[in-house]
């Protein structure tokens, strides 16, 4: 009897442990699982943190920099006139001088922000991949540059760029939006040369990126003058091509 009793005991001593153990082991799992799931949140809120505050913390940083890039709107084998100027309260803007002035005061043209789009849309230029329209200018993908068809594309430093309106800005650029010939070679536009010295930036606040020049040399020179620095009265085209891009009035 005393041998039967303490089989027993044994027994459900066995049984206690381990559901002991089961219960242990479950807990104990449960602890890790919501510390992962806190870090998890906690990486995704940061994340999100620092992409809504990018404006402010990466070049170019509000009220830090101050950036110029070159840009020139060619038509089958001439340069356009300079933009007129226009300004804003953001800081992305030009003063007529074929220029792209970029010193942002707000975060909707600092950081990641600061593309090529945005200035499209502040200059009120409307940029797609059949068209480029800016003033009284259309040039149109297809239009005839005399004999043949023109190709509307936009050249980073001598290459063609996929996605104009995402390309981020940077200092020392030589930017061309052109309707040309397949193949053809494409100057850089005229205010390329003034890139080292920008009418607005004084010696003492130049930026210290080195500039970018364009890869490829004009070897020929432009049919017509180069564009006065002063602000044009009018975006039309100063002398029309062998066969002018579409121009709309309005």
């Amino acid at each position: 009897m005393g041998k039967a009793s303490s089989t027993k005991k044994v027994a459900r001593a066995a049984r206690t442990g381990g559901g002991r153990t089961a219960r242990g082991t479950g807990g104990s799992l449960v602890w890790p699982a919501l510390i992962g799931v806190v870090v998890v949140v906690g990486v995704i809120l940061i994340g999100i943190s620092r992409s809504e505050i990018s404006g402010a913390s990466t070049p170019p940083r509000i009220g830090k920099d101050h950036w110029h890039a070159a840009i020139g709107f060619y038509a089958c084998d001439h340069y356009l006139p300079n933009e007129a100027q226009f300004e804003n309260s953001e800081g992305l803007h030009t003063h007529g001088d074929g220029l792209i002035h970029l010193h942002p005061f707000s975060s909707a043209v600092a950081g990641k922000n600061a593309t090529l789009g945005k200035y499209f849309e502040l200059a009120g230029i409307k940029y797609s991949s059949t068209e480029a329209v800016f003033g009284n200018t259309t040039l149109r993908d297809g239009a005839k540059c005399g004999s043949k068809k023109g190709v509307l594309q936009t050249l980073l430093n001598g290459k063609v760029v996929a996605d104009p309106n995402s390309l981020p800005l940077k200092q020392g650029q030589v930017i061309v939006v052109a309707l040309a010939p397949k193949g053809a070679t494409i100057p850089p536009p005229p205010s390329a040369a003034t890139l080292q010295t920008p009418s607005d930036l004084q010696p003492s606040s130049s930026s210290t990126v080195p500039l970018q020049s364009p890869t490829s040399a004009p070897s020929s020179t432009p049919s017509s003058s180069p564009p006065s620095s002063s602000p044009p009265s009018s975006s039309a085209p100063t002398s029309a091509p062998p066969s002018s891009p579409t121009s709309s009035k309005g």
